[in-house]
């Protein structure tokens, strides 16, 4: 019941009718098979939420916000009659700082995300039982 927005968004981004009962059922089958290989794959959430927050909290606190700025700020003025509002050398330089500061911070956190999963000493449960002779 939770993940029936989710599926539905994905299903109308691929093209997949509502009235096509087949393909949608083979779609979410293949969505919850592929939940199921990340569940067993990342034992620990942690490993998961570092990888995610390293890149959307990293655009969303740092980088989006001086880029909207310096793009809103430019374009008040075909907005806005009365002001012609341009951006300093200064806000320029700032913003750009943040930017490159910001985006730098989220490639260490991803790599320091990626490493953190691979070093865990974690074996999935396929792999085990790939390895088991007989």
């Amino acid at each position: 019941m939770g993940i029936n927005p989710a599926n539905q968004f994905m299903e109308q981004l691929i093209g997949i009718q509502p009235g096509s009962v087949i393909k949608r059922a083979v779609f979410r089958t293949l969505m919850l098979v592929l939940q199921l290989f990340v569940a067993e794959t990342l034992p620990t959430f942690s490993g998961l939420m570092q990888l995610v927050a390293s890149v959307f909290v990293t655009c969303l606190t740092f980088i989006f916000p001086p880029l909207f700025y310096m793009q809103l700020t430019r374009k008040a003025k075909v907005y806005e009659k009365s002001k012609d509002r341009k951006l300093s050398w200064l806000e320029v330089f700032l913003c750009s700082q943040v930017i490159i500061i910001g985006a730098f911070g989220g490639v260490v956190s991803f790599l320091s995300a990626i490493t953190y999963i691979r070093e865990m000493e974690f074996i999935p449960c396929y792999v085990t039982e790939m390895e088991r002779t007989c």
